[in-house]
């Protein structure tokens, strides 16, 4: 809570560590941080790869330093089903963010965990506001239809679209559509304009069906370069301007209750099968039942009635 870089770096490590110990140290640590008496703003940011996620972030946390915010961005690499790992490498995307003294910048492994963000996403941000960083960007995955725990997290969300793609838009991401708050339509420059402009269109036509979550902040369309200094502020802008109608309308409160709520029927799959999965017992049964299967000793619908009974049986 003093700002001690090394401090918060420490603190989310132990908080991603599976390690029993380092687990009871990182629960101590939540219970005695406390919240800033200056409301931070939560902002997602996520679209398909290679859409300019990553330099968008850092045009946008730039621009937050200069006018007098600390950014952080929590950012969410895939990773390998079979190695598990990841090659982190949004933190070299933002070199002169990551290398600015006002700024942080943590990439994070997703792991096997769904939904665009990693296991400990949501502390890291606790601890990033607790540290003294009021606007948090966290960078997801990328689009599809699964990824709406970033929504269960930020304030004010951002689905970036690459120029072209709108059609695709309309006929897969309903979900993202319904969601998002800023639609901004990247790489608004040089041979990609007339595409833009169109992309643009499509989907501000398609906004038409979907109304806002909180019926204060309007969904919008933008178009964005940055390598236009002046969109990028108009896009800074309209951000604030969300912000400061969420807290002028008591909003935030609110809306983050509404969305932990959300976070926790997503999460609470997951932290249950982390704590079935402490059991060596457990783990051994569904290895066995995971042999039959692959040997075609046993079916699925069985395999998991088993399970469940075993579990029951066990834990309950």
């Amino acid at each position: 809570m003093k700002g001690n870089r090394l401090a918060l770096v420490k603190a989310i490590t132990l908080m991603e560590s599976t390690r029993p110990e380092d687990k009871k140290m990182a629960g101590e640590i939540l219970k005695f941080i406390s919240t800033p008496k200056d409301k931070s703003l939560r902002i997602g940011v996520t679209g398909a790869p290679g859409v300019g996620k990553s330099t968008l972030i850092e045009a946008l946390g730039m621009a937050e330093i200069e006018s007098g915010n600390k950014p952080a961005v929590l950012s969410i690499d895939p990773s390998s089903m079979l190695t598990k790992g990841s090659i982190l490498g949004d933190k070299s995307r933002m070199v002169a963010l990551s290398a600015h003294p006002e700024a942080y910048v943590r990439p994070s492994s997703a792991g096997i965990f769904l939904g665009g963000l990693a296991s400990h996403t949501y502390e890291s941000l606790l601890l990033c506001e607790a540290a003294g960083f009021n606007r948090i960007f966290i960078e997801t995955v990328g689009t599809g239809q699964s990824e709406i725990s970033v929504f269960s997290l930020c304030d004010i969300t951002l689905l970036l679209i690459q120029p072209g793609s709108g059609d695709d838009l309309q006929a897969i991401k309903k979900g993202i559509m319904e969601w998002a708050d800023i639609f901004v339509v990247t790489k608004d420059d040089g041979e990609f304009t007339s595409k833009a402009s169109l992309t643009f269109k499509d989907v501000k036509t398609g906004l038409g069906f979907h109304n806002s979550e909180n019926g204060f902040v309007q969904k919008k369309v933008m178009k964005v370069s940055v390598h236009n200094q002046n969109s990028i502020a108009v896009l800074k802008n309209h951000i604030e301007e969300c912000f400061n109608i969420l807290v002028a309308n008591n909003q935030m409160e609110v809306l983050r209750g509404k969305h932990l709520a959300q976070f926790f029927n997503l999460e609470w799959p997951r932290l249950l099968q982390n704590y079935l999965m402490q059991d060596e017992k457990t783990i051994h049964f569904i290895d066995e039942l995971t042999f039959n299967l692959e040997n075609s000793k046993l079916d699925l619908e069985n395999a998991i009635q088993k399970l469940i009974r075993f579990i029951f049986a066990r834990h309950f």
